[in-house]
């Protein structure tokens, strides 16, 4: 890799990083879900960085290597999925948003971050064939369920019939509908084991 490219693309990093802790930081403090939202992430990152040390300090442009292109893809689509989440939900935060990225899931920030971790994991594969980092993944998956559980029982008490027409025509976490019988949630979770089983299969 020549001095150059190695340049641009330490730059480009430098970019979506600055750009990642511009959003934390305007983040508002909406009650305690803005924090909690990070602890599922911080969870995944610190598993992540800890059983793969090879990918920290100047060795993070291993995560760039050309043999990773759909991890990279999926990671770019889920910080994506986040940033125009967090702007649409700071310019409305004050009543249920319903338009943007809220009108296809009830909770597009969390989607963003379990789609962008679902890059690092495939790009792990790709690069490591090491598919253990899955099931960490799916462990974030669960707190981000179990977080958007919660937030939801306290927007019901809030918002009422209002809150409750929204959930039924917007799915819960990911963006397919869920059938009648099964709880979104435990909806949602089976779509991830599925997403993992696909994964393995890489």
């Amino acid at each position: 890799m020549s001095p150059g490219f190695s340049s641009r693309i330490r730059h480009t990093v430098e970019v979506i990083v600055a750009a990642f802790l511009f959003v934390l930081q305007n983040m508002p403090a909406v009650g305690p879900w803005i924090s909690l939202m990070f602890i599922p992430l911080g969870y995944y990152l610190f598993l992540y960085f800890l059983r793969y040390p090879e990918y920290l300090g100047h060795n993070l442009l291993i995560l760039l290597s050309p043999k990773a292109f759909l991890g990279q893809i999926v990671t770019l689509a889920g910080f994506m999925i986040f940033l125009v989440a967090c702007v649409q939900f700071l310019g409305k935060r004050e009543e249920i948003i319903r338009t943007g990225l809220y009108s296809v899931v009830r909770h597009p920030q969390y989607l963003g971050l379990v789609v962008m971790t679902l890059g690092l994991s495939i790009i792990c594969i790709q690069l490591r064939s090491r598919p253990g980092v899955l099931y960490t993944w799916l462990v974030e998956v669960f707190g981000y369920v179990l977080l958007a559980w919660f937030e939801e029982r306290h927007l019901i008490k809030e918002h009422k019939l209002e809150y409750q027409e929204y959930r039924r025509k917007t799915p819960f976490l990911f963006p397919v509908p869920s059938p009648t019988k099964i709880p979104q949630p435990i909806f949602s979770i089976i779509i991830t084991i599925l997403i993992v089983i696909l994964c393995l299969l890489l």
